[in-house]
């Protein structure tokens, strides 16, 4: 059964509970499993300025609306209903009618099907002629179809064939990365995230204080830009570190591989020197950011707070159909650390 919890009041899927889509061959059955609440509406009043949380009782479907991407509180509606014309989930209808998201909304939905070889799962929406047209920036995984939704309207899972995301190469990123602007406005997948080998630990450590290394973020998900607004869904969020523990950090008589936590790092080690060579990950629950005031200047994303005064900056470029911007993540107790994010669509 697929789970889901509010998070401060915005929605964090627990994606890592979801049965993981698979890619499987002859066996392929693409067609996931119905709604439990097919036939019921599911109703909330939304505040315009601090959005919220709509979902269905069992939380197969998940629509999240954040501050500022409705211009007044709205009663919200989601109605999941039976598959239909080509849909390989439930039918899921955003209501009241005409009701618009900007920046849009995030709409989730559960699926539990086989696509088969080649073939992949995308949030869709119902045109005026009855045909679907994907969603730009869909994201599916973990049990989850996932993407940005302009408005009110019929929305489910539909195939197609697997596209395969531009390459990730961070170095020429880096290396390459000039603020030039460009249409930004729209939605985005992000493909990964770009670091500098930020220094490891990051946090004053309380296990092995003298161990060295460095660490990357491996991010994907969904970047929502409108003309004032900025949103962001996670659906991975990972820092990995590969550091040197010296020897002395070790109970005597303890091996390399026995070590598997440090501090909140889930860890694999093997020998090397006199110490262990070590990976280590940490997750952290991904989910979509509370939408961020902003205005584009140039080749900024200028970040605003509450009252329209100006909090910081993201130099971004567009080329074709890719999208380089220069964020920044900062640890407990840390610096800002720049973070490129590459997306596309």
């Amino acid at each position: 059964m697929p789970s889901w919890r509010r998070w401060s009041g915005v929605l964090a899927v627990s994606w890592a509970a979801m049965r993981v889509l698979s890619c499987g061959g002859d066996d392929a059955d693409p067609n996931g499993t119905p709604d439990p609440d097919e036939g019921a509406t599911f109703t909330l009043k939304i505040p315009a300025a601090r959005g919220g949380t709509l979902a269905t009782d069992q939380g197969w479907g998940v629509l999240y609306v954040g501050p500022g991407a409705l211009a007044a509180d709205t009663e919200m509606s989601l109605t999941p209903m039976p598959a239909r014309d080509d849909s390989v989930t439930s039918v899921y209808e955003v209501g009241p009618e005409a009701v618009a998201f900007d920046p849009p909304a995030i709409l989730s939905i559960y699926y539990d099907g086989n696509p088969g070889t080649g073939r992949e799962p995308v949030l869709s929406r119902m045109q005026a002629d009855g045909s679907w047209k994907a969603l730009d920036g869909s994201i599916s995984g973990d049990g989850r179809v996932t993407a940005g939704v302009p408005g009110a309207g019929l929305y489910a899972g539909v195939l197609r064939k697997v596209v395969p995301p531009p390459a990730l190469d961070c170095a020429a990123t880096r290396a390459g990365f000039t603020p030039c602007g460009g249409n930004l406005t729209g939605t985005w997948r992000i493909l990964g995230a770009c670091t500098r080998d930020g220094p490891f630990p990051l946090e004053a450590p309380v296990y092995c204080p003298s161990r060295t290394g460095t660490w990357d973020l491996e991010q994907a998900g969904i970047l929502n830009v409108s003309a004032g607004y900025e949103s962001v869904l996670l659906e991975r969020d990972v820092r990995v570190a590969t550091f040197q523990a010296p020897a002395e950090c070790f109970p005597e008589g303890r091996s390399c591989g026995a070590v598997t936590q440090v501090d909140d790092w889930s860890t694999t080690c093997r020998a090397s020197g006199d110490g262990c060579s070590c990976i280590g990950t940490h997750l952290n629950t991904p989910g979509p950011t509370d939408a961020i005031p902003i205005r584009i200047e140039g080749d900024d994303l200028v970040l605003l707070d509450g009252q329209g005064v100006e909090t910081g900056r993201q130099p971004f470029c567009v080329s074709g159909s890719t999208a380089v911007v220069k964020t920044s993540w900062t640890p407990a107790g840390g610096d800002p650390i720049p973070v490129l994010w590459v997306a596309y669509r």
